[in-house]
């Protein structure tokens, strides 16, 4: 998303099939949003002022003049009401912007029992001694049995909380469920100063760099992209010591706020 435009109905329609798909229930707005669009988008189809070929060829030349004086009055019709129905899809996305910031509580609540038990096994793993340089040659020869399993179950529970990660990333991003930054603070807790938050957030983004990417069967094209850890960012957070949780919009709020507090106290006269 343009962060310098509001975000589109299309926007939120998609979280809502994300959401849905995930196992998650999104606002009821959304679903209200999309049957009203897609009424619209019937309502001003533009093929129903195509006239059929075979019908067309066998008009009379008067039928004919007719049926093109009526269809340039449908055409400007068209124009206009493609124009309106945009206007009306910007209402239907600030009514689900309104109805996902209100409802995150909730819908992050739900998530949490995922990202909770996923967030154990990283515990687990960071506990066993798993870190991003694991050699997984030598883990599988030499580990210990309960270091192996810690090692096999990381990998799933890493997708979960990426995948949860990226829900709620959308939650800030077109729906305003604070904070938009850092973004990190919707998922540590325990943070005590503007150092350590910072530092969460440097692990959090990880190392880019630039890499040939492949767009389409042919064309590679230059992008930044992080360079993957193993264990993800969630293992690397866990043995620098902080804590992963998955906070609503208030609670990431407050990990923020904390961190300010502590930046503004006066330092203590000797």
């Amino acid at each position: 998303m343009n962060n310098l435009t509001a975000p589109s109905l299309s926007e939120f329609l998609s979280l809502g099939d994300q959401l849905t798909a995930a196992g998650y229930k999104p606002p009821a707005v959304f679903e209200k949003a999309r049957l009203i669009n897609d009424a619209m988008g019937s309502a001003i189809s533009e093929d129903r002022y195509q006239p059929d070929p075979e019908t067309f060829i066998n008009l009379t030349p008067e039928a004919a003049g007719e049926l093109l004086r009526n269809a340039t009055i449908q055409r400007m019709n068209f124009e206009m009401a493609r124009k309106v129905r945009g206007s009306f899809e910007d209402i239907l996305a600030r009514s689900a912007r309104m109805a996902l910031n209100t409802g995150s509580g909730d819908l992050i609540r739900t998530m949490r029992k995922r990202w909770n038990t996923a967030a154990a096994t990283v515990k687990v793993a960071a506990e066993a001694g798993l870190n991003k340089d694991v050699d997984m040659a030598e883990l599988l020869a030499t580990a210990e049995p309960s270091v192996i399993t810690a090692y096999r179950n990381l990998g799933p529970a890493v997708r979960t909380l990426d995948e949860i990660a990226s829900l709620r990333n959308q939650m800030t991003e077109i729906g305003g469920v604070g904070p938009r930054t850092p973004q990190v603070a919707a998922y540590v807790t325990g943070v005590d100063t503007p150092q350590e938050l910072a530092t969460a957030q440097s692990i959090l983004k990880g190392t880019v760099v630039t890499a040939n990417v492949q767009v389409g069967r042919f064309a590679n094209i230059p992008a930044r992209v992080p360079v993957q850890r193993f264990g993800g960012a969630w293992l690397a957070l866990v043995n620098e010591g902080f804590t992963l949780a998955l906070n609503d919009g208030p609670e990431a709020e407050a990990v923020v706020a904390a961190t300010e507090a502590d930046d503004e106290q006066e330092p203590a006269v000797a």
